[in-house]
């Protein structure tokens, strides 16, 4: 065996094998272990016991005698301190509500719908509903929920729970295909649709795949480095987004889709809720709110979620600054912001990664719609994040609007989180498949304008909807978000969304927003997204901040935590519920018929306030 950074036999020394445990990475542990003999990799790894990570000896510039390993957390204390609620599902790892046993029966919640709620009652029977209007309705297996003969009593009860109040029905109509009826006016998907490109994504498929040097690529596991040429040409791709040479090919991991590098992240940078405290167990997620909908990907991985209001970039800075605290494993920071649709400016930046070095966590950079926005500033800002805490999201989905490569990327200046990243990935599969990043290869090194053009797309569409789209003759009816110019049409950083404060119409009209939504498809043909949607479903807080953390003029921390219960499952701040407003998101990404769905839009919520007056 010898040493792959320098080439030296390694057989017969005695290394300083250095532990990095997952979910505390940074924090070393030399452990002698004695002579290592040459022997082959699956007694080496037997060896080493519970070991299970790929090794490797470092990187370059590093000593070559220090073998770098990830090992397990260690076991838990043979009595550790109980923590408040009681209910834990088997090993005591997932914590449920206070007073809720392990085979106690979910409690059936009352059904959260309108009256004729037709799309809901179609989710929950497990209908076809199209565009992802179907309503949240409960998850069904066979028998009643929880019942002796239902596959429920299975399942973990805080994912029980989660699926109860936050079913994916809800969100994407159970996954159909994209079908836009005609007679619809789609403002309601997130997919990229009818942008005149030089080449169409599918013949640019076809054409990738009739070359047959590809057929070897079917045949072999993608290796956890991913596709070097991919990896190279994405790097460039946001060395330029940033403007810095920050990234190499070594910096870019690829994952199944930017949803997978949120859940690989919480994986790596939080611990499973109900472990054994200690200075460096962090079992929580900071995020703003209203947000793209991660709650199903964080607790599936038994993370707990804190949050906080947020509808611009510099009370997301505040949030920040506020709610952060010692239980905080990792910040989502998701810029340019969906469905808000803000930025942030450098001095934003500087002050959460000051937050983030005061506690010492990770901050995840959800960028999936950098090439929509219309300054560059957007992008560049992102530079100044603390690279070596940092890792950037990317996604092919809107970058090259194919979401059914479910292709994503890790992109992070630190090697050990590289490492981590990998580590997680591989219990997984891997990466995706060689022929899914070689094509992104292809696409980035022939079609590298394709994200710019859909970009300039949907901005053009945003634009003219703002032209046709007149909120003054509008009551209770408002744009959250960065404003036009007086005299001036304008956009968010994101382009892509744009969100309606109805809270005002809603008042008056006795609806919430996912009435008002459905009333505007089923009146006057014009779909919208709901923004119970982009918040969390209030039935899964469980606690409340206790205190919000406030600047420390004093000592050695920049800030003062708040004091959390162990065991709390999710964790709200308490603004959310008292300061929470009815929303309407639109999108920009498929619909082209643009004048029309506007002055629809518009007489849909014109009628509402009309009709609540009469």
């Amino acid at each position: 065996m010898v040493c792959p950074s320098s080439g030296r036999p390694i057989a017969g020394r005695r290394l300083r094998v250095q532990v990095i445990q997952v979910g505390n990475i940074g924090k070393e542990v030399p452990v002698e272990v004695g002579v290592i003999r040459a022997q082959p990799v699956n007694y080496f790894y037997h060896f080493l016991g519970l070991c299970v990570a790929k090794l490797s000896t470092g990187a370059p510039g590093r000593r070559p005698d220090v073998l770098t390993i990830s090992a397990p957390l260690p076991p838990q204390e043979k009595n550790p301190p109980k923590p408040r609620q009681s209910g834990y599902a088997d090993g005591g790892i997932i914590p449920q509500p206070a007073g809720q046993a392990m085979d106690r029966k979910p409690e059936k919640k009352p059904a959260d719908k309108p009256e004729n709620d037709t799309a809901s009652e179609a989710a929950a029977k497990g209908g076809r509903v199209g565009g992802g209007m179907a309503g949240g309705g409960k998850v069904r297996g066979g028998a009643a929920p929880g019942g002796a003969d239902s596959a429920l009593r299975l399942i973990n009860p805080t994912v029980r729970d989660y699926m109860e109040a936050l079913s994916l029905r809800q969100f994407y109509g159970g996954y159909q295909p994209l079908q836009i009826d005609p007679e619809v006016l789609n403002l309601g998907i997130g997919e990229v649709a009818g942008i005149d490109l030089p080449v169409g994504m599918y013949e640019a498929f076809q054409r990738f795949c009739s070359d047959d040097s590809l057929a070897p690529l079917v045949e072999k596991y993608a290796g956890t480095m991913g596709e070097p040429l991919t990896n190279h040409l994405l790097a460039q791709h946001w060395n330029s987004l940033l403007g810095q040479e920050r990234f190499g090919e070594d910096c870019v991991v690829s994952l199944d889709g930017g949803q997978n590098v949120i859940e690989v992240a919480t994986r790596v940078f939080t611990n499973p809720l109900g472990s054994p405290g200690s200075d460096r167990v962090r079992q929580y997620v900071l995020m703003g709110v209203p947000c793209y909908p991660y709650y199903s990907t964080i607790v599936a991985v038994h993370a707990g979620i804190q949050g906080f209001l947020a509808y611009d970039g510099e009370s997301f800075t505040r949030g920040v600054e506020t709610c952060c605290n010692k239980s905080v494993g990792v910040i989502i920071v998701n810029v340019p912001q969906n469905p808000v649709g803000y930025g942030l400016n450098g001095g934003q930046v500087e002050r959460i990664n000051r937050v983030a070095r005061a506690y010492d966590c990770a901050i995840v950079v959800d960028a999936v719609y950098a090439n929509y926005s219309a300054s560059e500033e957007t992008c560049r800002v992102l530079a100044g994040f603390d690279p070596e805490r940092t890792i950037i999201t990317d996604s092919f989905s809107k970058k090259f609007g194919l979401p059914g490569l479910r292709l994503g990327f890790a992109l992070s200046a630190s090697s050990e989180l590289n490492h981590a990243l990998r580590f997680i990935k591989m219990s997984e599969s891997l990466t995706p498949s060689n022929l899914i990043l070689a094509f992104a290869g292809y696409l980035l090194e022939h079609h590298g304008e394709v994200p710019g053009l859909l970009g300039e797309g949907v901005r053009r569409r945003h634009l003219r909807f703002r032209e046709s789209f007149d909120l003054s003759s509008l009551e209770g009816v408002n744009v959250i978000g960065e404003q036009p110019e007086p005299g001036r049409t304008s956009m968010h950083s994101n382009p892509f969304y744009l969100l309606l404060d109805i809270t005002a119409l809603c008042g008056r009209c006795g609806m919430d927003d996912r009435q008002v939504a459905r009333f505007c498809q089923e009146e006057f043909g014009v779909r919208v997204f709901p923004g119970a949607w982009v918040h969390p479903d209030p039935r899964l807080s469980h606690e409340e901040f206790r205190s919000l953390g406030r600047l420390n003029p004093h000592g050695k921390t920049t800030y003062l935590a708040p004091d959390f219960p162990r065991g709390a499952q999710i964790v709200f701040s308490q603004e959310i519920s008292s300061g929470r407003r009815s929303l309407l998101r639109l999108s920009f990404g498929a619909e082209e018929r643009i004048e029309q769905a506007a002055a629809a839009l518009a007489g849909a919520l014109r009628s509402l306030w009309n009709r609540a007056g009469s």
